[in-house]
């Protein structure tokens, strides 16, 4: 017998995308897109808003949607940049609940006063989906699906917004 290789047939199955693109002109639809991209985040959720109340984060809905995106693997991340706190501090126990569960993965920052006069809203998963608002109190946007390359500006957008924040709220409280 003769030491032969034996040939590998290796199956290679590619995915392709298909990007969706899906105008909001309501709360309603917000919310709507919102649910989906957070369903379909399997990694990091990058939320930047005014204050971050129209997310849902009130909601037990949203808490359990959260989590359960936060329990399925210890190396998904949610960051949130917002211009005011007081929403998330006062009016969130929810969020404040999260993010003492998951102190190693759920960040809330403040920007600094340098961008505090930009007005926009916008929510970024995984760097291929994206929700986008012009204003934070209008609910006409833009959500992205599926879209790595029109997803990528506005991903280099929250991180430059991340770089101009500083934590915000934080999973533990210190008293004297």
């Amino acid at each position: 017998m003769t030491d032969t290789p034996i040939p590998v047939v290796t199956l290679v199955t590619l995915v392709t995308l298909t990007p969706s693109r899906l105008v909001m002109a309501s709360k309603a639809d917000f919310a709507l897109q919102l649910d989906k991209l957070i369903g379909k985040t399997a990694r990091t959720l990058r939320i930047f808003d005014f204050n971050a109340a129209e997310c849902g984060f009130g909601s037990a809905a949203r808490e359990a949607q959260l989590a359960a995106f936060l329990r399925t693997s210890r190396r998904n991340r949610v960051f949130v940049a917002v211009h005011d706190l007081r929403y998330l501090e006062t009016q969130a126990p929810r969020v404040q609940r999260l993010m003492k569960l998951f102190s190693h993965a759920f960040f809330v920052h403040q920007v600094n006063e340098d961008i505090r006069n930009v007005e926009d809203c916008l929510i970024v998963a995984d760097d291929a989906h994206c929700i986008r608002k012009p204003h934070w109190e209008r609910f006409n946007g833009v959500a992205l699906f599926d879209d790595p390359v029109g997803t990528r500006d506005w991903l280099n957008r929250f991180n430059a917004v991340w770089e101009q924040s500083r934590p915000g709220l934080s999973a533990t409280t210190i008293g004297l």
